[in-house]
């Protein structure tokens, strides 16, 4: 596999992934998420041609048997004679085993500009834990910016008494009530992106900011509800 068809493969993944956010949730685009599947068939048929022309060229660059045959070493003219080496080896201990300028991947000049980096524009992600503390408070939908609810107060229920035989019953506490007022305050804010870089970039830049839009309103609900807890805390 080719440099190209890494590249192909990694688009028709991030189409992938694309289309599918297309077609779920509130906002699903039905039609982008069609024209999006129509731009990964192209990509395919794409793929299908350069791999088809990276074989053959491949087929083309195998030796044959005969080639190989031809090129075979002969191990008895190829073998050091053991003086020879004893000698190379005096020789370099009286240069104090100077190592002669090889070619190395280490050296850019010396081959290291051959060898391609290992670079990917795919975004991966850290492993991390991320939770919402909404599960643990009451979320309502509300249709006027301010309003009050009515709660039932907390209380300790001791249960009914025993009473025997035509014995009196005594009173217990009714419930009492309590009111909870609220009011709608808004928290934004706004990424900056250009159309280049959304246009021109291999990676799925797009989806990587909605996700982070989405994560910011996480952390934000989980500040308001830890400063609430801690304000109830200090009283």
């Amino acid at each position: 596999m080719n440099k190209k068809m890494r590249e192909l493969l990694a688009k028709m993944e991030q189409k992938r992934t694309l289309a599918k956010a297309f077609s779920e949730g509130e906002n699903k685009d039905l039609e982008k998420a069609k024209g999006v599947l129509d731009e990964i068939d192209e990509l395919k048929k794409e793929y299908e041609i350069e791999k088809r022309l990276f074989e053959s060229e491949k087929a083309d660059n195998e030796p044959d048997e005969e080639a190989v045959k031809n090129s075979t070493v002969d191990k008895s003219k190829g073998e050091l004679d053991k003086k020879d080496a004893v000698k190379e080896f005096a020789e370099a201990a009286r240069m104090g085993f100077k190592v002669k300028k090889t070619m190395t991947e280490g050296t850019p000049a010396d081959g290291g500009y051959t060898v391609p980096d290992d670079i990917q524009t795919k975004i991966n992600e850290y492993k991390t834990a991320k939770s919402s503390l909404l599960d643990l408070v009451t979320v309502e939908k509300v249709s006027t910016p301010t309003g009050s609810r009515t709660f039932k107060a907390r209380a300790n229920q001791t249960g009914f008494a025993k009473v025997g035989e035509g014995g009196k019953i005594g009173a217990k506490a009714t419930p009492q009530f309590t009111r909870l007022s609220y009011e709608i305050e808004k928290y934004a804010g706004y990424f900056p992106v250009t159309n280049e870089l959304l246009a021109d970039s291999d990676a799925n830049i797009a989806n990587a900011i909605v996700a982070w839009i989405g994560d910011e309103s996480r952390v934000t609900a989980n500040q308001l509800i830890l400063a609430e807890i801690n304000t109830k805390a200090a009283v």
